[in-house]
Parts: structure tokens; sequence; C-alpha cells
């Protein structure tokens, strides 16, 4: 098995370990959840999360709405095609009608939400006075600042009646149950579809302070500004409506790097867990990759010589500079790439679980020391395509793009580097 082969086969192992089917069953069933479960299920993994209840609850399963990227149709269930990474008409319309759920639920009921990354923007209710044309123009320049998630969420909590534990305060279940597939470095509560069921430790003016350092507070229209000022506060740690909550993570990055790490083992490789906390410029953290590839491959390193499979989980950005289509992972990818240039015997790919790297129809990409001689020799400039934010369009014509589609799951990012 070649590295391509091989860092394919880490993928397919990776995404397996953490999809609904294997990790909520087990869960699902420990719990106390009566006769009645209203359920929302929300996220990139949605749609996979509901079946999976569907066929655990039976019966048992009164209600309930999913909203994901993706149709499906499951018993009693209302499904809502709704928008990532930026909200749609549906994305409100999976808001409201999941408000109206948690309102209705009775307290012989039982409340089930099943959280998975994506979920900021599938379902949402913008606090009054946000239109949904400004919100959407805030998520985008948001999306495009540089910002990391944790402030684009803690920013996303306070525009919304959903997100902060908003949900959490609508629910009159008698019981809320949060099974939570994590996308976020650290796993905050808060943090993860932005906390619809958790307390939110932040305030708004921590909210207006990272627009403003960001310089996109002044690019709002005056009503939006004075909509985020005048929003109720998010509940926080001591409300009472925390009392009937329990929020359980399932799964998350470090649940699919173990499965990478497994399948590397097994693949005869020695393999290294580094990180589950990878952060940064997604092409200042590619470059680095390259340098130590670089490294091993000149026998300049304590790992050069060996069988080496180094492993990275985590979630990077990219400050959108040009017009080009691409996405953290191809970013990365792409620099790295640069980096390793004519080296044998090393390679990286990079990824997004979801199937989903930015915008485009790739997970992520695969590159290794031929990657940029095969630009070369196309007549393509790898350092052009980068400056324009163009990585899929460069290995969408040099090769290496892992196009998957949806994986029904998203716990953030994977990075592999190898050596053989």
């Amino acid at each position: 098995m070649d590295l391509r082969e091989t860092a394919f086969a880490l993928f397919r192992a990776g995404t397996e370990r953490v999809l609904p089917e294997k990790v909520l069953p087990e869960r699902l069933s420990e719990l106390e959840l009566g006769e009645r479960v209203c359920l929302i299920s929300v996220g990139k993994a949605g749609a996979a999360c509901a079946r999976a209840a569907y066929e655990i609850l039976g019966k048992r399963l009164a209600r309930g709405l999913v909203a994901s990227p993706e149709d499906c149709e499951i018993p009693r269930l209302e499904a809502i095609k709704s928008s990532h990474p930026v909200p749609d008409e549906s994305s409100l319309l999976a808001g409201e009608r999941g408000l109206e759920l948690a309102r209705s639920a009775r307290p012989d009921e039982t409340l089930l939400v099943l959280l998975s990354g994506g979920a900021s923007s599938l379902m949402e209710a913008p606090v009054e006075g946000i239109s949904l044309e400004e919100l959407q123009k805030l998520y985008d320049l948001m999306l495009r600042s540089g910002m990391d998630i944790r402030e684009i969420n803690t920013v996303r909590r306070h525009l919304s009646r959903l997100k902060g534990g908003g949900l959490a305060r609508a629910s009159r279940a008698g019981k809320l149950f949060a099974l939570i597939i994590s996308d976020v470095i650290g796993n905050a509560l808060e943090d993860i579809g932005s906390g619809p069921t958790a307390p939110d430790p932040s305030l708004k003016a921590d909210a207006i302070t990272l627009l403003k350092r960001a310089d996109i507070w002044h690019s709002l229209k005056h009503e939006t500004r004075e909509a985020i000022w005048n929003a109720p506060e998010t509940p926080k740690p001591d409300d009472p409506c925390f009392s009937r909550v329990q929020n359980i993570i399932v799964a998350d990055n470090r649940t699919a790097l173990l499965g990478l790490k497994e399948k590397a083992a097994e693949l005869g490789y020695e393999s290294i867990l580094v990180t589950d906390a990878l952060r940064g410029e997604a092409r200042e953290v590619g470059f680095a990759m390259g340098g130590i590839l670089t490294g091993i491959a000149r026998g300049r390193s304590d790992l050069s010589g060996r069988r080496v499979c180094l492993i990275f989980g985590g979630e990077t950005t990219v400050r959108v500079r040009g017009s080009g289509a691409g996405g953290r992972n191809q970013e990365l990818a792409l620099a790295c790439a640069m980096g390793i240039k004519g080296l044998r015997g090393v390679g990286v790919i990079a990824f997004s679980t979801d199937g989903k790297d930015g915008p485009t129809r790739a997970a992520g990409a695969f590159a290794d020391g031929s990657t940029c001689l095969i630009a070369h020799e196309k007549g393509l400039d790898p350092r052009e395509f980068l400056d324009n934010n163009d990585s899929y369009n460069f290995f969408r014509r040099v090769g290496g793009l892992i196009e998957t589609g949806p994986t029904g799951t998203n716990v953030a990012d994977c990075v592999v580097l190898l050596s053989s």
C-alpha cells in the first residue's frame, strides 16, 4: 500500500469511528428516558443521529425535529433541510420549530437533543431586530475574518434566542438529555453548536468586544447593533433551568484520532498521536508540517529512518485574502506540499471529518513530494494558488482531492503526516 492509499485508509478509519450508529446506541440505552420522548436532532450528523435514535427508541419516540444539511424521512419527525455554514430561511424555520417543540414538551416527557457540529447555522432563531440578511452578512464576515471558532460562537450565542442555553430555558420537559458529538477543541459545551442546552459563561459585552476587534462591529447596520445591545442576557450556570439538564459528550475529535492511530498501527506504522488541540492559520500550520516532514526525510530528526505516522487533530483558520475556492484543510495541505517538494517517502493528508472542507465538494487533500513537481509540469505556480486561497482548484488540477460527500458525522479536522 503506497502513501496515498494509506492516507485514504486512515481517512476512512477516522470517520467511521465517530459515526452516530457507532457511538449513540450504548449511551442511549443507559439513559432513563421514560415512555415519551421528544427529539431534536440538529447538526451535520443530524439525520444519521435521528435514524439511530428512531431504531433504539421505537414507540417511545412521540414526536420531533431533524435539522440537517440532507433530506431525510423518519416517522413522527419533521425534517428540515437547512444551510451551512451560513443560515438561510430554512435555518430560521428550524429554529422556531425547535423552540416550539421545547415549549410544548410536557413535564411527563423527556426532551432528547442530539447535537453535532454545524448546528449553529442549521438551526437559528435570531433575537428581535436582526434580519436574516444582516445575520447572513455577519456570519460571512466572521468566517472570513480569521476569528477562531470560540470567538465566533461567543458572538453567535448573543445573537440568538436558541443558543447559549436558550433551548434549555425554553424547555418545559421534565428532563432534558443532550447527547453531543463534539467538533470543538476541548469540548466546551457552550461552543458545540453554540451551546443550545448549556449555560453561557460569556456576556454581551464580550461579543461586542470581539466584533470590534475583528473590525466587524461598524460594518453592521445601526439597527443590528441596537438589537445586540438590547438582547436579553443568556442564561448563566446558576440558572434553575439547568437543574433538569444533562449534557453528555459521546464522541469527539480524539475519538477519531484514536481510530486513525489504531489503523496506522495495523498497517505497520509507528503511530504517534501528537495533539488534539491543533490551531493556527492553516497555511502557517501547513508550512510547519512541511518542516517536520523535511527534517524526517533528510535525516535531521529522531524519527528519520522510521516508518512513522504523526497524528494531529483540531481546527485551523483561514483569513481569506483572495477570490479562489478552498478550505482550511486543502490550504494546509497545499502549504505543506510546497515545503516537501521533491522529497520521497513522505506525505500529508488533511481533512474535515464531515466530508466538506469549506465551500467545496472536497473533505480535504493529500499531498506528497511529487505534488508540486506535477504542478510545475502543468505550468502551475503553487504560490499563486495559495495567495488566492484557491487550494481546491490547485488539487483539482494536480490531483489529491478527497471527495467522499457527507460522512454523516463531524468532529472537526484531522491531519496526518506519513513517512514510509
